[in-house]
């Protein structure tokens, strides 16, 4: 559902979660991306059902951060595989790794989920899978925790 609500806007970039769950993009237009500063990458089910009720959840979390899709730049998975560039591209000042480990996405380090890391100017965030939180309400409250944090709430 939400995929139908959001179309293209999600990302832009290659490497970015699509309907279909691959890493196809799903915009192809790189603007939807440019000076994002917060990038999340969000390992899913390959289930529809359970895909929709990720990105769903995962709205609601941004939602409560005063954030949308539409302020981050989404990945599904390890995203397009060149943290480099995309960091260049993107400028981000908060990674949010979902379901997805560190050296997933090309960092050099390791840290256990719910620690707070600064890595080259940016912080890091690494969480279990977003299944994890649904029916959980510990997890949930030391997510909400971290994410005040994160973002001045």
């Amino acid at each position: 559902m939400t995929m139908d609500w959001y179309g293209n806007r999600l990302v832009g970039a290659p490497g970015s979660l699509s309907a279909k769950g691959n890493s196809a993009p799903i915009a192809e237009n790189s603007d939807h991306f440019e000076r994002k500063e917060v990038l999340v990458f969000l390992k899913v089910e390959l289930n529809h059902t359970r895909k929709t009720e990720d990105i769903n959840f995962l709205s609601e979390i941004l939602r409560a951060c005063r954030l949308s899709l539409t302020d981050i730049a989404l990945f599904d998975g390890a995203g397009p595989g060149d943290l480099d560039t995309l960091r260049t591209q993107c400028d981000p000042r908060t990674m949010l790794m979902i379901g997805i480990t560190p050296a997933e996405v090309g960092l050099p380090i390791h840290f256990p989920h719910f620690q707070l890391q600064m890595f080259d100017g940016i912080q890091l965030l690494s969480l279990p899978p977003i299944g994890d939180f649904r029916n959980d309400k510990v997890l949930k409250s030391k997510l909400w925790n971290l994410l005040k944090q994160i973002f001045s709430l």
